[in-house]
C-alpha cells in the first residue's frame, strides 16, 4: 500500500485519490503515489523545467516579435485642399475668376489625396472647393451680367455726350473762321475749301454748308435730313452737323446760323 504525502494515510494500491483527504494522486513506478506536479515540479522521470516568467507589459500573443506594429502616422490635411476652398470663396467676390482657380486646385488636391494611401486628409475641403468654385463662377457671371446691363447703356450715353461736345466745338470753330473771313472779304466763304476749314477733332459727324459737305471718317455717309436746310450767301449762312452716335435709327442734328451765332440742337440722339 502507498502512503498519502499530504495526510500520511495508507492508500490502497491503484487508488487515484486519497480516501482520507481527497488529494489527487499519480501512481509512480514502484507503487509511489504523490500529488500531481505543480509549476516547476517535474513529473516522475521528467527533467526539471522552471516556470515561465509572466510576459512583459504590452506583449500580444501572435504579434510579430510579441509586440504590435507601431500605430500609423497621424493624417495630414492637404494644403492644396484648404487653398482650393479659400480661393473658391474669394471667387464669389472676384466675378468667378478665382473660383476657376479654386476648382482646378481642388481637382489636383483630390487626386493627391486619393493617391496618398491615407497619409493626406482634407478630401471634404477639396470637394467643397470644387463645389463652391462652380457656384462662384455662376454667381460671377450673373453679377457681371447685371453690371453690364447697367453700365453699358450709361457708357454709351456718356460716349454720345462726348461726341456732341466735340461737334459743338467744331461748329463754334467754323463760326470763328467765317467771322475772320468776313472781316477780310466783307462776305462769307461759300464752301469749306474756300474758308480753309476742316473738323480737326471730330470723326463722327457730317457737316453741310450750302451745296458743300464733309463726311465723317468713322460712320456715315449721311444725307441732309428732310425739313432741315442749310445755305450760304454773302451775308448769311447756316451750317448743319449730322451723325448717329448710338447706332439706332435716330440721328443727332446740330445747327448754327450767322444771325444767332449759337449752336442749337435740332434732334438729340443721346436721349432716344
Amino acid at each position: 500500500m502507498a502512503q498519502c504525502p499530504r495526510c500520511s494515510s495508507r492508500i490502497p494500491d491503484g487508488s487515484a485519490k486519497c480516501p482520507n483527504c481527497g488529494a489527487d494522486l499519480i501512481m509512480a513506478p514502484g507503487g509511489y503515489a504523490g500529488p500531481p506536479p505543480g509549476p516547476g515540479v517535474p513529473s516522475p522521470g521528467q527533467p526539471f523545467r522552471p516556470p515561465l516568467a509572466p510576459p512583459p507589459p504590452g506583449y500580444y500573443q501572435g504579434a510579430p516579435g510579441g509586440f504590435p506594429p507601431p500605430p500609423p502616422a497621424p493624417e495630414k490635411t492637404s494644403g492644396a485642399a484648404a487653398a482650393s476652398l479659400i480661393l473658391a470663396i474669394l471667387g464669389v467676390c472676384s466675378g468667378g475668376i478665382l473660383g476657376i482657380v479654386g476648382m482646378v486646385v481642388g481637382f489636383i488636391a483630390l487626386s493627391s489625396i486619393n493617391k496618398s494611401g491615407g497619409r493626406l486628409g482634407g478630401k471634404g475641403l477639396a470637394i467643397g472647393g470644387i463645389a463652391v468654385g462652380g457656384v462662384s463662377i455662376f454667381v460671377g457671371l450673373f453679377v457681371m451680367g447685371i453690371v453690364a446691363a447697367i453700365s453699358i447703356p450709361s457708357f454709351l450715353k456718356y460716349q454720345g455726350k462726348a461726341k456732341q461736345a466735340v461737334a459743338r466745338t467744331e461748329i463754334n470753330d467754323f463760326h470763328l473762321a467765317q467771322q475772320r473771313y468776313y472781316l477780310s472779304y466783307n462776305e462769307y466763304a461759300d464752301s469749306f475749301d474756300t474758308l480753309g476749314w476742316f473738323p480737326r477733332n471730330d470723326t463722327s459727324y457730317a457737316y453741310f454748308l450750302g451745296q458743300d459737305e464733309i463726311q465723317p471718317i468713322a460712320g456715315g455717309p449721311y444725307d441732309l435730313p428732310r425739313d432741315v436746310y442749310t445755305w450760304v450767301e454773302k451775308h448769311d449762312w447756316q451750317i448743319i452737323a449730322v451723325a448717329n452716335i448710338d447706332s439706332d435709327p435716330t440721328l443727332d442734328i446740330w445747327m448754327m446760323n450767322s444771325d444767332k451765332g449759337e449752336v442749337e440742337c435740332l434732334l438729340d440722339d443721346s436721349v432716344n
